[in-house]
């Protein structure tokens, strides 16, 4: 019959704790991807007045086409605030074999366009530079006019990812504590 020391007790908890940890964040849900936009309007009334916003949506599988809700949006158009809740119907992220292509949101029943415009922004067909804002205002003050949009993300970290590294250092220390 073979005894068991202390060491070997304790490595034989702490390997099958550590697979499970690392198992475990490896199936969690991927982060939300959240951007920053910005742009100029190039023509209309409203031509040079600068707008910004943000927006968010869970990161979609890689290779992805489609389109995805957005969980979050915010605009700032010419002293107005435009939100998820003031969209005229579900704004979507649009996506390609992967690639971001922009956002589709639209608030056109706002009332009157002299006080506050209507406001679109639409993704491109086959690349993010692509996607655009269109506005109408008062027909007094000339309608139409039109801007490009500039998204710029931070990459965030997937869980399991971070749970990987996590591992790897417990394991690190775990070898450095072990030859000491």
């Amino acid at each position: 019959m073979t005894a068991l020391t202390s060491s070997s007790r304790r490595g034989g908890f702490v390997r099958p704790l550590i697979a499970a940890a690392l198992l475990a964040g490896s199936t969690l849900p991927a982060q939300a991807l959240t951007y920053t936009f910005g742009g100029t309007a190039d023509s209309g009334p409203l031509a040079g007045h600068a707008y910004e916003g943000s927006l968010s949506f869970a990161d979609p599988a890689a290779g992805f086409s489609g389109s995805i809700e957005l969980t979050a949006f915010t605009l700032d158009f010419n002293g107005q605030s435009y939100t998820l809740e003031s969209a005229d119907w579900t704004p979507v992220a649009q996506f390609d074999a992967g690639s971001f292509l922009g956002v589709d949101y639209t608030d056109i029943d706002s009332g009157d366009p002299g006080v506050r415009a209507h406001v679109t922004l639409t993704a491109d067909w086959f690349d993010v530079s692509g996607a655009f804002l269109t506005y109408t205002t008062s027909a007094a003050d000339g309608g139409t006019g039109f801007g490009s949009l500039v998204f710029v993300t931070t990459p965030v970290p997937e869980p399991g990812s971070i749970t990987l590294m996590l591992g790897g250092l417990v394991l690190l220390g775990g070898l450095m504590r072990r030859t000491r």
